[in-house]
C-alpha cells in the first residue's frame, strides 16, 4: 500500500496595530502545512499442518515520513522511520465445543531522530510484546463462552522508560446471539 496526505493551513488576513507604525499587513492566505508518505507492505497466511489445527501468521512492515512546514532542516528534522509488526494466532480444535487458542503480536517501530546536537531529539522507538492464551466453548443455542489469559510488555528507551510497562489481564465474554 502506498499512502500520500497533505495538509494545507488557510488563514485570514490582519494588520499588527500595537507595536508597528504603520501597521505591519499580514496578508493570510493558504500555506502548505505538512505532508505525510508512507509504504506498506504486509503478507498473511493460514496453515493446516495438521487436522484441528489452524496457525495463521501475518507480518507488515510500514515506512513513512511525516514534514511540517517548520521543517528546516535543523530545529524539526522530518519524522521518519519503521515499523514492523508480526502477529499469529493458533487454534487447535479439541472437540466439537471446543477451541484452544493462543496469539502472539510482536511490534516495533524506530523513529528516533538523531539531531540533539542542533534541534530537538524527537521521535519515538518502541517494542511491544502480547500473549493471550485461553478456550472458546460453544454451548446450546449458538451461545458462546471465551475466557483468556494476557501477558503484556511495552519498552520505549526514548523516554528513558517512563512509559514501559508489563502487565497481565484476564479477558471473559459470553455470546449470545440476538434472534
Amino acid at each position: 500500500t502506498i499512502s500520500s496526505t497533505d495538509y494545507e493551513t488557510t488563514t485570514d488576513g490582519w494588520e499588527e496595530t500595537g507595536f508597528f507604525d504603520p501597521p505591519a499587513p499580514y496578508p493570510g492566505g493558504r500555506v502548505n502545512a505538512g505532508e505525510y508518505d508512507a509504504q506498506t507492505v504486509s503478507a498473511g497466511f493460514v496453515f493446516t499442518p495438521w487436522a484441528r489445527f489452524l496457525l495463521s501468521p501475518t507480518i507488515g512492515w510500514t515506512t513513512s515520513r511525516t514534514r511540517s512546514s517548520s521543517d528546516n532542516g535543523f530545529e524539526t528534522v522530518p519524522y521518519r522511520g519503521d515499523t514492523w509488526n508480526f502477529l499469529t494466532s493458533a487454534t487447535y480444535i479439541l472437540d466439537e465445543k471446543t477451541d484452544l487458542l493462543a496469539t502472539y503480536l510482536y511490534g516495533s517501530a524506530d523513529y528516533s531522530q538523531d539531531n540533539q546536537d542542533s534541534g530537538l531529539p524527537l521521535g519515538i522507538e518502541y517494542t511491544r510484546h502480547a500473549l493471550t492464551a485461553g478456550f472458546s466453548r460453544r454451548m446450546k443455542h449458538d451461545r458462546l463462552l471465551r475466557l483468556e489469559y494476557g501477558f503484556f510488555q511495552y519498552f520505549e528507551p526514548t523516554l528513558g522508560g517512563a512509559a514501559d510497562y508489563t502487565a497481565h489481564g484476564l479477558f471473559a465474554s459470553f455470546r449470545i446471539p440476538w434472534k
